[in-house]
């Protein structure tokens, strides 16, 4: 037996399970069929958004967003989050059957670094839930955290081409 599903309306799922009796009839052992159907329809709850929580590590932010509704796509800016643009920008992705997991390090493509200092600098890094049809944004989740610069984010700097000293 093999449960069949279709979308019959946007939001309602159709389950329909197909059944054929088969009865011997005594003493000839002839056999009678009768075919059934049973015939279930649900709503698909597609307003769920998810949730994404956000936390601040020593040099990344780390995202979880729970799953949400077929019909929303999680992105970074306007593009789609996917194991391809993760890889590309440097995102480390990990998917659950409960949930997703982004870890974004502070030197990547993505964040808005405000208040930079030699003690600190703020970086701000935002994740967006919206529906895949209409592109309509429905959730902004952007978390900011405080980075300590160590001789990394200087070696960066440093590599950066600036106008100093005498030879400007």
């Amino acid at each position: 037996m093999r449960c069949l599903h279709q979308f019959v309306l946007p939001g309602i799922m159709q389950y329909t399970l197909k059944i054929n009796y088969t009865l011997n009839i005594v003493p000839q052992n002839d056999p009678y069929y009768h075919p059934a159907s049973i015939v279930a329809q649900s709503e698909i709850r597609v307003c769920s958004i998810g949730v994404i929580s956000a936390m601040c590590k020593q040099k990344s932010i780390f995202f979880q967003v729970s799953r949400m509704g077929y019909m929303r796509e999680v992105c970074v800016g306007p593009d789609p989050l996917t194991p391809e643009l993760a890889a590309h920008r440097g995102y480390i992705l990990k998917n659950s059957t409960n949930a997703l997991f982004l870890e974004v390090p502070f030197n990547v493509i993505g964040y808005v670094s405000k208040e930079i200092s030699l003690q600190s600098f703020f970086g701000t890094f935002a994740l967006t839930v919206r529906d895949v049809r209409t592109l309509r944004v429905e959730y902004v989740n952007a978390k900011r955290c405080r980075f300590d610069p160590d001789e990394t984010v200087g070696k960066i700097v440093l590599k950066d081409p600036v106008n100093v000293g005498p030879n400007r």
